[in-house]
């Protein structure tokens, strides 16, 4: 029974993830990493009306050793090469990275439509 109540609790804020356009998804990440890191963080993506930016650092700590980067791409994790691209571009982007976060309102799983 437990983990049917899991597995509805994940889905259901899968849901509530997946109407939120890039902005906004951005924005709740930002609060997650400061309050996972307890760090004020700058904000640096502007996704403005949904549209990708490309800058793959959408929030950073002050000093750059946290970075974190949000996708709602619906195809993000399909086969791992955006993840991938969007790691690279940071530990190019910003060399004192120790920590980055990846993000995305899309579930990391194949079986999906199974849950």
């Amino acid at each position: 029974m437990t983990e049917l109540f899991k597995r509805r609790f994940i889905n259901s804020v899968v849901m509530d993830l997946l109407v939120l356009n890039g902005e906004e998804f951005e924005y709740l990440c930002g609060i997650v990493m400061e309050m996972d890191t307890a760090q004020v963080l700058l904000h640096k993506g502007q996704n403005l009306s949904g549209k990708p930016v490309g800058y793959a650092m959408d929030h950073q700590s002050m000093d750059g050793t946290l970075v974190g980067q949000c996708s709602t791409e619906i195809k993000y994790f399909k086969d791992y090469n955006k993840p991938i691209l969007d790691t690279k571009k940071v530990s190019t982007r910003c060399p004192n990275c120790k920590k980055l976060y990846l993000f995305s309102n899309i579930r990391a799983t194949e079986d999906q439509q199974k849950n």
